[in-house]
């Protein structure tokens, strides 16, 4: 989830010293192994301000990253005011940029002590006191509050202002000197674990006598901080962070949604309040050790599946939820604003005529995984996932527990892994819910991400009852039930439904709103090869796509050229393949990317936003008996993973296309967790398609 990657944990950075006759300029780099991902830069300026000496203390960053497929820049400005006498934090202006996702801070110094807030409709005024809280944009602290002896974690509080909340955090004294290097120079530095286990994060920083910071590490990362002369963070490359919250497994399954059993074995680091005892959970059972975050040792998890009967009634009533145990669940959290009025509201009008509590969290989680669209690092809070109809797995959990709370019914977001079918196989970091339903229920597990509105399935692996972190080693499954075939996909290799030459064209909308078209040609076939050229045209022009797939007889990937133009942005994509293997390239900027993808030699494309390469496997499939299941292999080139794809047969129906009536038939199609819906007539004509999650239907035009 995005709270690994964003927040000073990953992004405060080491410092070279340039001297300006009145301003101080610091330039810091971020490298993972020999690519420098990021940078920060730090500007101190002396100046006046109601007659009072003040230092204007202003941050800019940016980092690169790429999560799961997702890219995305990371940008920091913030403008701290100090004392110049004593350093005090008098006011800080602070913005957070993480690609969607925009989180304004402003703070100040009071009578009644440091007032900050969310510069958002609705936020609430925050009031702390410096003198018990960390505030500061730079790590001269620690000298007068972290540890100065090695010994156990000393807990502190620390502002945060890109998230707007004040963070709990440990810190640590590593070593009291240590020589680093700084621009070729040695200095002695002493050096500071900090750990924030409200963000999953662990990082390492050592600062010297004077107070500068001149070694940074992000271990989980593989990331280094060091200093650096301006010139070197000039161009910069993208960081791929996936591996540190995915690990491939030997288990290759299309859809993990019907486990109610799974043995698996686990070698990965968490944060270090994680314990033996804390991994025994209903349902779930742990053999083996935690030493210092890092687990070891085999998971059993059994899931059923609750029929709601024993919840309370709705609205709920007076006292049911009145236990001091279950308080902390009911009421609003830095990343969970149940008193947002917006999440009010909406919470209500879903709620509306319930007559349960069960009936109540079903509503919400399908509303939720139908309406919020997934993205990396989308809105991340519970209000910036509302604003932004968009979130990863942390924004939806936090969102559906928002609205949850706001209705006074106890949901918290428990922290772990669950299976994802990327790369054959993997366990990947995730974040669901849980709702307390009463005695006869207990904590209902609940995952409005994957669509799981009452229940989730067995390969959800419990690290934590809040925010952990999952840092895969190896993970080998023993053992999983029910161990379902689904059998490989037939495939037609007779003539295809357009003749060379053809043109067809299908209408996209949205919530039942134009969004533009789509056109594929067959243009050209021979040497068992079929060459299709595809454009899609969006919003008035302003998102193009276009498309030349070649693919063999039976439809399997040969190449694939894309190219995509939103306003003046330009990205190119490519897929050339060879026997089981498909070179995959990308330029998106001026950053070019190439990776070998393993995958069967059966393998059919998938480009994002190619409504034509379902129309491709459409035309390839056999008709299909209803409720019979077959399994196509998908190369998503965006992705650069090949997924397995179950495609169900569904009822005969009768579509009408320009006033004529068409005999079809309805195929339910699951890839990697989304749900798409596809209706195709006896030739293998794609006639319409849709995407339940997100309104999106394309119909074909006559």
């Amino acid at each position: 989830m995005f709270e690994q990657l964003a927040g000073r944990g990953s992004l405060v950075l080491v410092c070279c010293l340039l001297q300006l006759p009145a301003q101080e300029v610091r330039t810091y780099a971020i490298r993972v192994a020999d690519r420098i991902v990021g940078y920060q830069v730090e500007t101190e300026t002396p100046r006046q301000q109601a007659g009072r000496e003040v230092v204007e203390f202003t941050v800019r960053s940016l980092l690169k990253v790429e999560v799961l497929g997702s890219s995305f820049d990371q940008k920091v400005d913030q403008t701290w005011t100090l004392a110049a006498d004593t350093r005090a934090v008098m006011r800080v202006q602070s913005q957070l940029e993480a690609g969607t996702a925009r989180v304004l801070v402003h703070g100040e110094l009071g009578e009644h002590g440091f007032t900050f807030a969310e510069q958002r409709e609705g936020a609430l005024p925050q009031v702390m006191d410096p003198a018990t809280v960390v505030v500061s944009p730079d790590y001269r602290w620690l000298w007068q509050r972290g540890p100065q002896q090695p010994g156990p974690a000393v807990e502190l509080q620390w502002f945060t202002p890109e998230f707007g909340n004040v963070s709990k955090m440990r810190v640590a004294l590593v070593a009291a000197a240590r020589e680093v290097d700084v621009l070729g120079k040695a200095e002695s530095a002493r050096i500071w674990s900090i750990e924030l286990p409200d963000h999953g994060n662990t990082f390492h920083v050592g600062v010297t006598a004077d107070g500068r910071t001149v070694r940074y590490e992000v271990p989980a990362a593989g990331m280094v901080v060091e200093p650096a002369a301006p010139a070197l963070v000039e161009r910069l490359q993208r960081v791929d962070l996936t591996h540190t919250i995915v690990g491939k497994t030997n288990l290759d399954l299309d859809d993990p949604t019907p486990l109610t059993f799974v043995k698996v074995k686990v070698v990965a680091d968490a944060t270090k309040d994680v314990s033996v005892a804390g991994l025994q959970a209903p349902g779930q059972t742990f053999v083996g050790t935690v030493v210092d975050g890092r687990i070891d040792g085999v998971f059993e998890i059994r899931t059923g599946r609750s029929d709601g009967k024993g919840a309370p009634a709705f609205p709920v009533p007076v006292g049911t939820f009145a236990a001091p145990e279950l308080q902390p669940f009911l009421r609003a959290e830095p990343a969970i604003q149940s008193d947002d009025a917006a999440i009010v509201a909406k919470a209500r009008e879903l709620a509306a005529g319930a007559t349960g509590c069960f009936q109540v969290v079903q509503r919400l989680a399908d509303w939720a995984h139908a309406e919020i669209g997934y993205a990396i690092p989308g809105g991340v809070t519970a209000a910036g996932t509302m604003a932004a109809k968009a979130g990863d797995c942390g924004g939806h959990s936090h969102l559906l527990a928002a609205m949850l709370r706001s209705l006074g019914i106890p949901a918290r977001t428990p922290m772990g892994a669950m299976y994802v079918p990327l790369y054959g196989g993997s366990f990947g970091q995730h974040m669901w819910n849980e709702v307390w339903l009463g005695d006869a229920i207990g904590w209902l597990p609940v995952d409005c991400t994957v669509g799981q509105s009452t229940f989730v399935d067995a390969s959800h692996i419990r690290l934590a009852g809040g925010v952990t972190a999952f840092r895969p080693q190896s993970i080998e499954v023993l053992d999983w039930a029910p161990r379902v075939t689904v059998a490989a996909a037939a495939r037609r290799q007779d003539a295809w439904p357009w003749q060379v030459g053809d043109t067809v064209t299908w209408a996209w909308r949205r919530n039942g709103q134009d969004l533009g078209v789509e056109t594929m040609t067959y243009e050209r076939a021979g040497d068992g090869g079929h060459l299709f050229v595809s454009r899609v045209d969006l919003a008035k022009g302003r998102f193009i796509e276009t498309m030349r797939t070649e693919v063999g007889d039976d439809g399997r990937a040969r190449s694939l050229q894309a190219q995509r133009d939103i306003g003046e942005a330009r990205s190119t994509f490519g897929v050339q393949v060879a026997g089981t293997s498909a070179t995959v390239t990308s330029k998106v900027g001026d950053e070019e990317r190439s990776e070998v993808v393993e995958m069967a030699a059966d393998t059919l494309l998938l480009h994002n936003n190619s409504v034509g390469h379902f129309a491709i496997l459409a035309a390839r499939l056999p008709p299909l008996a209803e409720g019979a299941e077959v399994r196509v292999q998908m190369l998503s080139d965006e992705s650069r993973s090949a997924f397995g794809m179950q495609v169900r047969g569904g009822a005969e129906v009768s579509i009408e296309l320009g006033g004529v009536a068409t005999k079809a038939q309805v195929l339910a199609m699951k890839l990697a967790g989304a749900e798409f819906e596809a209706v195709v007539d006896p030739q293998g004509r794609l006639l319409r398609w849709r995407q339940p999650a997100g309104g999106i239907e394309v119909v074909l035009q006559r």
